[in-house]
């Protein structure tokens, strides 16, 4: 499970981001009251600095600041924040007086907030989904290619040459060895 997730880190760096401008768009439509810090402009720009860091981090090369971590540990503390900001915009909206008041009205109306959080999630955990699924293909395809690199190259190579070789420094000078370097 550690290596899918570190197979996944760019992703979910990047996942990471859009989930704190998840986090900021529910807040901001959740209706609160004009002085309340989740409507602060402090709360806004320490989000959107949240959501640029991940965003930069997907894309950074160098990997500043992987180096706190290994490299475990730092896809283990990617997911957690991840899930900890699903949870969080789902809380968000929950307590969200805009939620309340629109639940008081009518209880039979369809909390399109909510769907949009789910379809986020899943479009992004299937987006995973197939980038791994690609990944392994990926592989799969460059072990075959390479198996049967080393085939044609085993079926180049004469066994009786092989037998004659042993395996020290006066090889170097004899023909099998010399024939065996020109193939």
């Amino acid at each position: 499970m550690t290596q899918l997730i570190i197979n996944q880190l760019d992703f979910l760096l990047m996942y990471c981001g859009l989930a704190w401008l998840l986090v900021l768009v529910v807040a901001r439509t959740g209706g609160w009251n004009p002085g309340h810090w989740l409507n602060s402009k402090l709360f806004a720009g320490a989000v959107a600095l949240l959501a640029l860091l991940h965003g930069w981090q997907t894309f950074d090369m160098s990997g500043a600041l992987h180096g706190l971590f290994t490299e475990e540990t730092w896809a283990w503390i990617v997911l957690s924040e991840n899930l900890v900001l699903v949870g969080l915009s789902l809380l968000l909206w929950w307590f969200s007086p805009k939620r309340r008041a629109a639940q008081r009205l009518s209880a039979n109306q369809r909390d399109t907030v909510y769907l949009v959080i789910i379809l986020f999630n899943v479009l992004a955990v299937s987006s995973m989904a197939i980038l791994q699924t690609d990944e392994h293909e990926r592989k799969a395809g460059l072990s075959a290619a390479l198996l049967a690199r080393s085939q044609v190259a085993l079926a180049a190579l004469d066994a009786n040459l092989l037998k004659d070789l042993k395996n020290s420094d006066a090889d170097l000078d004899s023909p099998a060895y010399q024939q065996l370097k020109k193939n």
